[in-house]
This record gives C-alpha cells, structure tokens and sequence, in this order.
C-alpha cells in the first residue's frame, strides 16, 4: 500500500455483518453463489495439490526443481488440473504434461492411492489411512469423540471437550 498510497495515509477497516449489508431479498441467492464459488475453488486447488503431490511421490528418484515454490507454477497447475491450455509451460517440470494424462483417466484418489502403495512396497514410506473429520471431534486429553460447538462463542471453529472443561 505504501508503494500505490506513499506514506501519508491512515487505514481504516471495519466488519460489518453479511446480513447488514445485503438486502433481505437478496441474500439466499448471494450466499448461495459466495458457497458455491467457494467450493469450485476449494476443489480446484484441492486437485492442483494432488496432482503435484502425484507427481512428485512418482518423480521421488529425480531432482525436482524449486518451481513449485513460485506463485506461476500454481497458476500453471491449476490451468493443467482444469484442462485448459497452459499459458506458460516454461514454469512446470519436463514431463508434467504427460503425466497429467494417466492421472486424469484414473481420477485423483486412485492414481495417488497406487502411486503410495507402490512406495510402500518399496520400502521407502508407511501408508496409513486417517479419517480426518473423526480425528477433528477426538479430545487431545481422554481421546474420545466428546468435542462439541460451544455455545456462546462466536466462530466456529471453537470446540469444548464434555469430558473435561476444555476449550479448543
């Protein structure tokens, strides 16, 4: 902001309720779309990481380059996982392009499964399965699945423990 503004401004910022600012009639319809927006690039991004992660598990044995680090490379990806042509190759890995192939025609979770698997039977890592939303309602301190909403607390992401008057 300094670079655009200079140094001479104050900044101001204030939350106001969705619910505020957006007219009774047209809130369904817009929160419906902010969700649904939301979600299509949750997925997006959610096969732009597994597809990098597929490609790095069978690419174990070489040297990848630090392009992955690079605010392009995942534009890149994303354009790739979202089958559209990708503007600028020059950021990706050689041989990414044709692995992009076998992982489509299995689908994300079967390419990635197999890709561990085979690893496993390596002998170069431990596949375990882990139900992450069952680990999210287990209590860190009696291990049992006692964590609920608080009530009271705004967010949601606040949890209590019945067992125990622990907040997390």
């Amino acid at each position: 902001m300094n670079q655009n503004l200079g140094t001479g401004f104050q900044s101001f910022t204030r939350k106001v309720p969705f619910d505020t600012c957006v007219k009774e009639r047209y809130r369904s319809v817009l929160k419906d779309r902010i969700l649904s927006a939301s979600e299509d690039v949750r997925q997006l991004l959610f096969r732009a990481q597994m597809f990098v992660n597929y490609f790095i598990i069978l690419h174990s044995n070489e040297n990848i380059s630090g392009c992955n680090y690079r605010q392009f490379f995942w534009y890149s990806i994303c354009q790739l996982v979202n089958n559209r042509r990708v503007k600028n190759s020059n950021v990706i890995p050689p041989g990414m392009l044709d692995d992009r192939n076998n992982f489509n025609q299995c689908g994300v979770t079967c390419v990635l499964w197999r890709a561990l698997k085979k690893r496993e039977k390596e002998g170069d890592l431990l596949v375990v399965t882990i139900d992450e939303f069952m680990t999210s309602k287990l209590c860190n301190i009696c291990y049992k699945g006692s964590l609920k909403k608080v009530d009271g607390v705004k967010g949601y992401s606040v949890l209590g423990c019945q067992n125990f008057n622990m907040e997390w």
